[in-house]
């Protein structure tokens, strides 16, 4: 039945289940380096290097079964989206450690509103008016979740705002490469690129590279292959999505993880985190609803 179906309709379904994988693999990051639900954690770097390095072994894999080049053409461009997503991609794992799941969630999707800044100079789209009234007005919501009075501000949540405004440089990319490159060369740049960032922020934190115990493994097992399956079906959908369309789907990982934190981390976000994440998603849904325009 799924074969029958229009690229188009498969590229949407692909979004939104990428969304879903995407928030199971920020609870098991949040698992497996939180003290309060495991024994043993781990430090985030140590979570994002293991999530590379087993992603990376299965494309080599899929590449020698399906005679697949990983390489890819423009090779100067599938770099530098892995730097962006390398750099994105750790900082949001050492924001999830360090503050809450739904927190550290909403502020890495924030890359919905920053991504039409970098599309201006990297593809030459220039948004709709209203983004320059939705921006500073999402960034206000952005400092509600934050909550930045004295002694009150999370280094956590700051860290997962810069995620969010790498990512937003990082989808840039994945769009522009998505016009030429295949979705798994795209993806293992960005593995391979992310692999040496994790170590350098593991190592700049303090942390050092351990080996898991088999208690861990699972974790990060599951890390790694939801990683997997929600980076493919992403940067697969984005040859036929929009950004908008895309922008949009991927708003649902708030939901899913706004759940999975309430029932299964006891997380529940205080009245002023609530407002804002409906208020920053409302300003995203608005912005992007629009998708000639982005």
């Amino acid at each position: 039945m799924i074969g029958s179906l229009s690229n188009r309709t498969r590229a949407l379904l692909g979004m939104s289940t990428a969304a879903f994988f995407f928030a199971i693999m920020s609870a098991l990051t949040k698992a497996i380096t939180s003290p309060s639900v495991t024994a043993h954690p781990l430090p985030a770097g140590v979570v994002a290097f293991y999530r590379y390095f087993g992603s990376i072994l299965v494309l080599c894999l899929l590449a020698f079964r399906e005679e697949v080049s990983l390489w890819g053409e423009d090779r100067k461009a599938l770099l530098w989206r892995g730097i962006s997503g390398g750099i994105a991609s750790v900082s949001y794992f050492i924001s999830i450690q360090n503050t809450s799941l739904t927190h550290a969630v909403i502020l890495n999707y924030t890359s919905i509103l920053w991504a039409p800044l970098f599309a201006c100079f990297a593809l030459r789209e220039f948004p709709p008016r209203k983004y320059l009234f939705s921006l500073p007005i999402s960034i206000c919501w952005v400092l509600l979740i934050m909550r930045p009075e004295a002694g009150a501000i999370r280094w956590g949540d700051v860290i997962g705002l810069f995620s969010g405004l790498v990512s937003g440089g990082a989808i840039v990319q994945i769009r522009r490469l998505r016009k030429s490159e295949d979705a798994t060369s795209i993806f293992f740049y960005f593995n391979l690129i992310g692999l040496p960032v994790s170590l350098v922020a593991l190592y700049a934190t303090g942390g050092h590279l351990t080996l898991p115990t088999w208690g861990q493994l699972p974790f990060l097992v599951g890390v790694s292959m939801t990683s997997l399956i929600a980076q493919l079906l992403m940067t697969y959908g984005y040859r036929e999505v929009s950004t908008a369309e895309g922008g949009i789907l991927s708003l649902t990982t708030n939901i899913y993880s706004a759940l999975i934190a309430l029932f299964f981390f006891h997380d529940i976000p205080q009245t002023g985190t609530w407002i804002g994440a409906g208020l920053v998603l409302a300003s995203a849904a608005t912005l992007l609803i629009q998708p000639k325009r982005v």
